[in-house]
């Protein structure tokens, strides 16, 4: 299976988040970064998916936020490590995610 990092740079990124946990069933992290030009701070959302759901969730983030910036990269492994493989509605409720 081919796997695609996804990291999405947006103003409405509950909503993104919420798109990708519930509508899209990809996990994610959130990051903190600061902007280099402006230096303020914002939440960086990155997911690791197979490579079939780039598009459905490329468009659903572009229908929610039509700015937002979207970076992909191949990913050569990824390794769950100590992270559960637990669906995002077993931990997450919609009051959490906004």
């Amino acid at each position: 299976m081919t796997l695609v990092k996804m990291m999405v740079f947006s103003k409405k990124e509950k909503e993104i988040q919420n798109i990708l946990l519930i509508q899209e069933d990809c996990g994610l992290s959130i990051l903190k970064a600061e902007t280099g030009y402006t230096n303020k701070t914002m939440d960086v959302i990155i997911s690791i998916m197979p490579y079939e759901k780039i598009q459905s969730c490329k468009k659903a983030i572009l229908t929610c936020d039509p700015e937002a910036f979207i970076v992909l990269e191949n990913v050569q492994a990824a390794y769950t490590g100590n992270y559960g493989l637990r669906k995002p509605q077993d931990y997450i409720t919609q009051k959490d995610v906004g």
